[in-house]
């Protein structure tokens, strides 16, 4: 019994077996960091060189794409200069407040853009939502003011769509009804799009009052940049 009772205790006391395995990590140096300084019109200047890259006009960047300017085209000694994100949304922070950029749904443009193009920065920011959209669905478009009787004309598989582009620091382009293309007006985001449709039920003039009818009659829909899958081509 005694000799049963040892074995089963050695049975259960028994230490499991483990594999141990050893990392050794060398001790890195730490990293040098060298503070670079830059001109304002340095950083305001890589707003027309990515355009300049992607063949746009006036469109508005956002953090992202100026991080990636920043690496491509500010050296230091011969060198490129990284820089993180959070450094540069506090550069663009700083731009904004001293009026040297405008700001609208997370993208930015330089302030004698608007003088320049005149458009305000919310419609240009909602133009290149649009022109993301198509680019990334095959849709052709026209670009920054080429069409005459709307914002964005939009083809695909021979048929058109016209878009008018809301902007609450400029004038809408005349919405023209005519019962055979479908047109869009498309608003920035949502919050937008929601204030506009509560103040057009009370809203009068011949405007407002064609739009409700294209509406009524589903010759006009009303969407926003954030939403554009509700685009039916």
């Amino acid at each position: 019994i005694v000799i049963i009772i040892i074995v089963v205790l050695n049975l259960v006391l028994k230490a499991p077996t483990r594999d141990e395995y050893y990392i050794d990590v060398p001790n890195f140096p730490p990293s040098k960091k060298v503070h670079v300084s830059v001109q304002k019109e340095e950083i305001l200047g890589l707003f027309g060189k990515i355009n300049l890259h992607y063949h746009w006009h006036y469109m508005p960047l956002t953090a992202e794409e100026i991080k990636s300017g920043v690496g491509a085209n500010i050296r230091y000694n011969n060198m490129p200069v990284s820089i993180t994100l959070q450094n540069v949304r506090t550069i663009l922070t700083q731009l904004t407040n001293s009026g040297d950029l405008l700001e609208a749904g997370g993208y930015y443009a330089p302030k004698k853009w608007i003088e320049e193009s005149g458009y305000g920065i919310d419609y240009l920011a909602t133009f290149r939502k649009l022109r993301d959209y198509c680019v990334t669905a095959g849709i052709l478009f026209t670009d920054l003011g080429g069409a005459e009787n709307a914002d964005m004309i939009l083809t695909k598989n021979g048929v058109q769509t016209y878009l008018l582009i809301y902007s609450a620091s400029g004038k809408m382009k005349n919405l023209f009804i005519d019962g055979e293309t479908r047109k869009y007006v498309v608003f920035l985001d949502e919050e937008s799009r929601l204030k506009f449709v509560e103040e057009l039920h009370e809203a009068y003039g011949e405007q407002a009052q064609a739009l409700k009818i294209g509406l009524a009659n589903d010759y006009v829909r009303i969407i926003d940049a954030d939403h554009l899958d509700q685009l039916v081509l």
